[in-house]
């Protein structure tokens, strides 16, 4: 019984590891490829699909892995050390939401383009801190026609790619529910499958 939990505890670490690392070089390389359209990126809907469905271990971890493996990449600065700022602040967000989004997936859309519209503002925020309030005020100006893009870009992939991710999840979650979050399955439609099952087995022992 002891080498089964033994064994049992090492696969699901490892699950857990692999989908880590998976989701956080995916974020990179979809950076590297559509780095040619500027300010149209997957890694916020990555990054914050992943806080929302899977268990919190996984999902920081997945924010936090792809945010040093960005800057070992691009290289230490002040633009990648901000991205744990950025991507943890939206992360926490996130959380706080996710009843909201549970309730109502499109308003995941609304949210990542929101994320989007104030990424360069959070930036300027930081230029200020680094320079004076004109350097930060002439890096917002200039920096809005991109927060645009960004933001309508990200409605636009999340608007596409959500839907049919949470029914993948909602599938996922009936075999491997220790990868995710408990919020997610409560507030889910597998919480009724689960609920049947349970059902099921009770009659069966009954």
């Amino acid at each position: 019984m002891k080498k089964d939990i033994f064994w049992t505890s090492s696969i699901k670490l490892t699950m857990k590891i692999t989908i880590i690392a998976v989701f956080s070089a995916l974020g990179l390389a979809l950076k590297a490829a559509f780095a040619f359209l500027p300010n149209i990126e997957f890694v916020t809907f990555i990054l914050m699909f992943s806080i929302f469905f899977f268990s919190l271990e996984i999902g920081f971890g997945i924010v936090n892995v792809y945010c040093t493996l960005n800057m070992i990449t691009f290289g230490i600065a002040d633009w990648s050390l901000m991205y744990f700022v950025i991507f943890n602040l939206y992360a926490v967000i996130i959380l706080w939401l996710k009843p909201l989004i549970s309730k109502w997936w499109w308003t995941m859309i609304i949210i990542n383009g929101l994320f989007g519209y104030l990424f360069g503002s959070l930036y300027a925020l930081q230029t200020v801190f680094l320079f004076n309030f004109s350097v930060g005020l002439t890096y917002w100006i200039n920096g809005l026609v991109f927060d645009a893009i960004h933001g309508t870009g990200n409605i636009i992939i999340t608007a596409l790619l959500f839907p049919a991710v949470y029914k993948l999840m909602e599938q996922l979650a009936q075999k491997w529910p220790f990868i995710f979050n408990n919020r997610f399955i409560i507030n889910s439609e597998i919480n009724v499958w689960q609920k049947n099952k349970l059902a099921k087995k009770e009659l069966t022992l009954s």
